[in-house]
């Protein structure tokens, strides 16, 4: 995949999109994506083919999520992001680290890893080998 943008334009790009998603403006952030996108969810195993499939099943997710920016990276020709994901109204959370690759001005691959935010295992910090944050 070859992309001749700079690594400002692609992390401008990805801002837009999470805006784009954390406001429901799923069709805005479609206008991101290539049409033959490739969304790769490897905790669960699924793979999207295609920005319609993709966008549609965001759409459709229960609940409205808001999503939060923690730091975004540019390596090499990847842009690298770390989420948190939360529901409003909720104390529900997650985290996702997301790697983002580019063809012809758009997202056109993205691999992310998610995970549930949670308690620390009560063990660990009996033995002290973590403290709760």
């Amino acid at each position: 995949m070859e992309s001749h943008q700079s690594h400002t334009d692609k992390k401008a790009i990805v801002q837009a999109y999470f805006a784009y998603f954390d406001q429901r403006k799923f069709e805005e952030a479609r206008s991101l994506l290539s049409d033959d996108l490739m969304v790769w969810y490897p905790n669960t195993r699924e793979v999207f083919h295609g920005s319609r499939p993709y966008i549609q099943m965001n759409q459709e997710y229960p609940g409205h999520w808001r999503i939060e920016l923690k730091e975004l990276h540019a390596l090499d020709d990847r842009i690298i992001t770390i989420t948190r994901v939360y529901k409003e109204g909720s104390t529900q959370s997650l985290h996702a680290v997301s790697f983002f690759r580019f063809n012809r001005g758009k997202i056109s691959e993205i691999y992310e890893y998610w995970g549930e935010d949670g308690e620390a295992p009560q063990w660990r910090l009996e033995k002290g080998f973590s403290k709760q944050v």
